[in-house]
């Protein structure tokens, strides 16, 4: 009886020691598969953030390329302006030595 009672212990402990490995190795399964995924979408992120440097880069590149051009625009703009204003500058002048002609071909005029 008592060998009897051993061996159904023992058969019952045996049935559940399988029966714990078994959920174990369902619960590592599915643990593994969540740390994976989880992981996984960590890749996916990284990814996504590694895109972003990357546009940031060019906008920056860009965006430098634009200061260039920026800064080009503006030094041509003040050199058209010193241009122009000398051009106005000329054309006072051109006006006031046409009134003097103008006037010495008057005063030639009434002369003869």
């Amino acid at each position: 009886m008592i060998l009897a009672s051993f061996l159904l212990l023992r058969g019952c402990a045996k049935s559940s020691t399988e029966e714990l490995q078994a959920v174990k190795a369902d619960f590592t399964q599915q643990h593994r598969d969540e740390v994976q995924a989880f992981m996984q979408a960590g890749i996916d992120k990284q990814s996504e953030v590694d895109k972003l440097y990357e546009k940031i880069g060019q906008l920056q590149a860009e965006l430098l390329k634009t200061k260039g051009d920026l800064n080009l625009a503006n030094r041509l703009s003040e050199e058209l302006r010193t241009d122009l204003a000398g051009m106005n500058t000329e054309n006072e002048e051109l006006i006031k030595v046409w009134r003097s002609c103008a006037q010495e071909l008057s005063i030639l005029q009434q002369k003869r």
